[in-house]
């Protein structure tokens, strides 16, 4: 599977500086469309952390393409962010990663599941390391990755950096 995790900058500030209506319902705007875009490109929400979007793709369809899908749905989240937030209050930084992950269900009546594993840990500490609008993507991803994406070294070790699409072709993820 390939992880994307996207983090959202400033939205704590925007929780004290806002008044708490207004930045909920940018943060429900968010994720509603954040989860939209996610159905489109194959993903699936696998946890939503503090300032944290968590998705992959592989997990409940397999898709050969998931790399591309997630990269994809990364672009697409980041456009999201620029329109939704364009006095800039809010920037992103995202890692993603490709790699084996464990799923588990657990809940009783009440099923919920968790994923996790070094692939998960790697695309959240990727989103971290990054710099405001920043995509790093793991070493473990890039290879999988089709000519029409632009990737560059990056500052961080066994990552590189996803600066976008070379071709923008909407039938292709």
């Amino acid at each position: 599977v390939t992880v994307a995790v996207i983090v959202l900058h400033g939205l704590g500030t925007m929780m004290t500086t806002e008044s708490a209506e207004r930045a909920r319902r940018f943060l429900d705007e968010v994720i509603d469309h954040a989860d939209d875009l996610a159905t489109q490109r194959g993903l699936d929400r696998i946890r939503l952390t503090g300032d944290a979007y968590y998705a992959a793709c592989g997990l409940t369809r397999p898709h050969l393409d998931h790399a591309a899908r997630a990269a994809a749905f990364v672009l697409d989240v980041c456009e999201l962010i620029d329109d939704l937030a364009p006095d800039g209050g809010v920037e992103v930084t995202a890692g993603m990663a490709s790699g084996p992950v464990s799923v588990g269900l657990t809940g009783g009546s009440r099923l919920m599941h968790d994923t996790w594993g070094a692939t998960v840990q790697r695309a959240g500490e990727l989103a971290r390391f990054g710099s405001l609008g920043q995509i790093l993507v793991a070493d473990s991803m890039r290879a999988q990755l089709p000519d029409r994406y632009e990737v560059v070294a990056a500052d961080v070790d066994g990552a590189s950096c996803l600066v976008g699409r070379v071709t923008a072709n909407e039938d292709a993820p």
